[in-house]
C-alpha cells in the first residue's frame, strides 16, 4: 500500500469526504490520517462541510449539451409522473432520486478535480518563479565573472607595462625628456624615458583631456626627415596614460638620433602619418 505524504494526502481529502475514492486510495489516506493530526483535522472539517459544499457549489465548468438534455428529460419524466396512477409513484420517485444523486456526484467530482487543478497551478507557478530566480542569479554570476575576467586582463596589461617601464628606467644610458602641453591641452605634461642603445622608451603622461569616440592619442619619434610612430594609447578618468615605445619595430632610421618627440590626436587604431592636433611636445636634445 502506497504511503502518502501530507501534500498528496490533502489532494485526496475532499474526494474522501464525499466517498469518491476507490478502496485502495481510501485505505492509503486513512493510514496517513492515523499518523498525521493536521491532515486528520482537515479530513474531519471536510466531512462536516462536504454535504453543504456540494449543495451550495455551482458547477466549475459548463455542463455538456448531452448532460443538460438528460437532466431536462428527467425533469419531464418527473412532471409526467405526478399524473400517473399511484401504484407506480414509488418507482418513479426512486428513479428521480437516483438521477438527482448522480447529478450531485458529477458536480462534486468536478469540484474536487478543480481543486486539484488549482493546486497543481500553484505548484507550477512556484516552480516557474524558482526557475526565473535561478536564471536571474546565473545571469548575475555570469556578468560578475566577465567583469572579473576583464579586470584581470587590464591588471595583466598594467603589470606588463610597469615591468617594461622599469626595464627602461634601469638601462644605463636612459635619458629623460620632459614634455609640455600645447595650446590644445595646456594643462597636460609628460615624461619620456628612452634608451638609445636598446631603442626603447616609456611615455608617462598626465592631465590629458578625454577624447571623443573614434579618437586616440598617438606618440611620435621625430627625426630630421621622418616621423616614426611610437604607438597609440588611451587615458583614464584622471587623464593619465602610459605607453611603451619600441622604435626599432616601427622603422627607426638606422644610426639616426631623434630630434624631438610629440603626441597627437588621431583616429582610433592610429595612423601611419600624423594628421591630428598636437597635444604634447618635447626636445630630444
Amino acid at each position: 500500500m502506497t504511503q502518502l505524504d501530507c501534500p498528496a494526502a490533502r489532494d485526496d481529502i475532499d474526494a474522501y469526504a464525499i466517498g469518491a475514492l476507490d478502496a485502495e486510495e481510501a485505505r492509503a489516506l486513512e493510514a496517513h490520517l492515523s499518523r498525521c493530526s493536521d491532515c486528520s483535522r482537515l479530513a474531519e472539517d471536510a466531512r462536516e462541510s462536504g454535504t453543504m459544499a456540494v449543495a451550495m457549489t455551482a458547477p466549475l465548468a459548463s455542463s455538456s449539451p448531452a448532460l443538460k438534455a438528460r437532466v431536462m428529460a428527467s425533469a419531464a419524466v418527473l412532471t409526467d409522473a405526478t399524473s400517473r396512477p399511484r401504484h407506480g409513484a414509488r418507482r418513479w420517485q426512486a428513479a428521480a432520486a437516483a438521477l438527482v444523486a448522480a447529478v450531485i456526484a458529477i458536480f462534486a467530482w468536478g469540484m474536487v478535480m478543480q481543486r486539484r487543478v488549482d493546486r497543481l497551478d500553484e505548484r507550477n507557478a512556484a516552480l516557474r518563479a524558482d526557475a526565473t530566480a535561478q536564471s536571474t542569479e546565473l545571469a548575475r554570476v555570469h556578468t560578475e565573472l566577465q567583469q572579473m575576467t576583464d579586470f584581470n586582463a587590464r591588471l595583466a596589461g598594467t603589470v606588463g607595462t610597469q615591468d617594461a617601464i622599469l626595464d627602461v628606467v634601469t638601462q644605463p644610458d636612459v635619458r629623460r625628456t620632459p614634455m609640455t602641453g600645447t595650446a590644445v591641452a595646456p594643462r597636460a605634461s609628460a615624461r619620456y624615458l628612452w634608451s638609445p642603445a636598446q631603442e626603447v622608451g616609456a611615455l608617462m603622461a598626465q592631465d590629458l583631456p578625454s577624447l571623443g569616440a573614434g579618437q586616440t592619442y598617438q606618440m611620435w619619434v621625430v627625426y630630421a626627415d621622418k616621423w616614426v610612430s611610437g604607438g597609440s594609447f588611451s587615458v583614464d578618468a584622471s587623464g593619465a596614460g602610459r605607453l611603451v615605445v619600441r622604435t626599432a619595430e616601427q622603422g627607426e632610421p638606422a644610426g639616426a638620433a631623434p630630434s624631438w618627440f610629440c603626441v597627437t590626436i588621431e583616429a582610433s587604431g592610429g595612423t601611419t602619418g600624423h594628421t591630428g592636433a598636437m597635444v604634447l611636445r618635447g626636445s630630444a636634445q
